[in-house]
């Protein structure tokens, strides 16, 4: 990467980029405290923050108030909220092979929220399957689904390490899902989602709660997805309806 800056600055930006090409830190990686970098690099914090600014300018790396520098991450999923797609299907769109990582697949009692968004009596059975989602082995998102045993059995002998759960619904179950509606929060990883997501407690993460429906309106699916901060983005077409005119009327 060619910079247009001091020498010294441009120095110590090559000493923060041998970081990753050294395989010191990787994308999503955190650099090392600003304290260990100027020491290491022997340069002024004030040089190196102007070369740390300079790459955070050209998108290499990017700052999170009271937690560092992180080596800016490209394995992101993108959501455009018109399309309806599994995570498998905007990897691949993306390039990227996704995996899991199966953490739980269980069939137990819904509870009371999951029943009623399921529209199912209380404490029916419904399979949890909890897992790590990877793209190209990197850890982007812990992704939870629900559903109901009733129109979902047939999934207890599915291995979900490389399958789409989309995919298996429709050929396993005979289920599409055709549209879901969606809650998307911020909130801090907990101490067990930190460590799944190689980040540390209270990190941010994104989650995407949805519900799924097949085409004739039933709901079979509720989907947990919590995202890296730096590994979601979400975009969305708006459109003014009226006008402020109109509205003072």
């Amino acid at each position: 990467m060619d910079i247009e800056v001091s020498p010294a600055v441009n120095y110590a930006v090559e000493g923060i980029l041998s970081y990753a090409r050294k395989g010191l830190t990787g994308p999503g990686g955190r650099l090392p405290s600003e304290r260990a970098l100027s020491q290491d690099l022997r340069v002024s914090r004030t040089t190196l923050r102007a070369a740390l600014r300079e790459l955070e300018n050209a998108g290499v790396i990017s700052g999170r108030p009271q937690s560092g520098w992180y080596v800016t991450d490209d394995r992101t999923v993108a959501d455009n909220s018109t399309e309806l797609e599994s995570f498998t299907e905007i990897a691949g769109k993306r390039g990227f092979t996704p995996s899991s990582r199966v953490l739980r697949f269980v069939e137990r009692p819904a509870t009371l929220d999951e029943s009623e968004r399921l529209r199912i009596p209380p404490a029916s059975p419904v399979l949890e399957l909890r897992r790590v989602r990877l793209l190209d082995d990197v850890p982007t998102c812990v992704d939870t689904a629900v559903l109901p045993v009733k129109l979902c059995g047939a999934l207890r002998d599915e291995t979900f390490e490389r399958a789409s759960l989309y995919e298996r619904l429709q050929t396993v179950c005979g289920v599409d899902i055709e549209r879901t509606t969606c809650i998307l929060r911020a909130h801090g990883a907990s101490q067990e989602t930190a460590e799944y997501l190689n980040l540390d407690p209270g990190e941010s993460l994104l989650e995407l709660d949805s519900t799924g429906y097949a085409k004739d309106g039933t709901p079979v699916l509720i989907s947990v997805l919590d995202y890296r901060g730096d590994a979601y983005r979400f975009s969305a077409e708006l459109s003014r309806i009226g006008s402020f005119a109109a509205a003072r009327d």
